[in-house]
């Protein structure tokens, strides 16, 4: 039978893609359906129609591709992000998986795109190639994907007990007079004034968590009525299922998690950060989080200290196109 590729249209391909997802992945990575077509809507300007391929044999979805692009003010989309590729098992080493791939490159490639990178898009499914799938990390060596120089981590802190905060970071946070709260409408405008300035290209997540009524889930570090420090968090309650829970059907949908923890450059070096991230693991737990799952960490001794084990490491593989 003949394969023919079209392009992805969401409100008739979301439903067997994630089928498709199910059959091929779903004993090992596992997604559900709010998570997928959170990311697979086409509602979100880093997915727009045209960014997604999908392989039919007849009627039957048998393959799809999916990407991300960002998209700038100015209109430039030089950064693409692979968001998904599947095949499914049947037609799997056959050169399906390279056919659509290839096929993504070159329309990328045609709207201005000059790098693709595994995962780490804004709204990722992973953070790069999984450290235990060695046969799709060969696939894109294949196809002329670079490994990163080191791979990135996902870690997970158990909140099967109760979860307290370091006395030494609860009384260096004293010592500096810094108090911690749940963000509300009226901080809008000087949180995002902070971010800006202080961690410019986080906006976007901040502007996303409160868009979607979660507003509360940001915790902000104040100085008297200056904000000096940030951090997002995740609940089991969360409406945007960001990158912290994508993987509610291992974790058990209960999961939380927090990311993109930014202290003031003024305000470095005295241990506010672990402290804010504890003051986040605490937070999460009290909406009724059995564990906090830390997306794409930096240096894993810091997160190792606060109670957080690695799960998996990422290759966030890249090509020029």
């Amino acid at each position: 039978m003949n394969i023919t590729i079209k392009d992805y249209t969401p409100v008739k391909h979301a439903g067997p893609m994630l089928e498709l997802w199910g059959k091929a992945l779903g004993a090992t990575y596992p997604v559900s359906e709010r998570v997928f077509l959170q990311r697979a809507d086409g509602g979100h300007p880093t997915v727009e129609p045209g960014d997604g391929l999908v392989a039919f044999a007849g009627r039957k979805v048998i393959g799809f591709v999916l990407a991300e692009v960002v998209r700038t003010a100015i209109g430039r989309q030089e950064n693409a992000y692979l968001a998904a590729l599947m095949v499914d098992p049947d037609r799997q080493h056959a050169g399906l998986g390279a056919r659509l791939l290839g096929a993504l490159e070159q329309r990328l490639r045609e709207r201005g795109c000059t790098k693709i990178t595994t995962g780490a898009g804004p709204l990722r499914f992973w953070t790069g190639v999984p450290d235990d799938l060695p046969i799709a990390k060969a696939f894109f060596h294949r196809q002329g994907y670079q490994s990163a120089p080191s791979l990135a981590p996902d870690m997970v802190i158990p909140l099967n007990r109760p979860y307290v905060m370091d006395p030494k970071y609860r009384a260096r946070m004293e010592a500096a007079g810094v108090r911690v709260t749940s963000a509300t409408l009226k901080d809008a405008g000087p949180l995002l004034d902070f971010e800006n300035r202080e961690f410019l290209g986080w906006s976007p997540t901040m502007l996303t968590l409160m868009a979607n009524g979660d507003i509360n889930n940001i915790l902000l570090a104040w100085h008297d009525q200056e904000i000096v420090g940030s951090i997002t968090s995740f609940t089991p309650g969360s409406r945007w299922r960001a990158a912290n829970l994508v993987w509610e059907r291992i974790h058990g949908t209960q999961m939380g998690g927090y990311g993109a923890v930014g202290i003031a450059k003024a305000w470095q070096g005295q241990g506010l950060g672990a402290a804010l991230s504890q003051a986040a693991a605490i937070h999460i737990q009290n909406q009724g989080a059995t564990c906090c799952y830390i997306d794409w960490v930096g240096p894993e001794e810091f997160y190792a200290k606060l109670g957080a084990r690695t799960w998996r490491r990422f290759d966030q593989m890249s090509k020029s196109i």
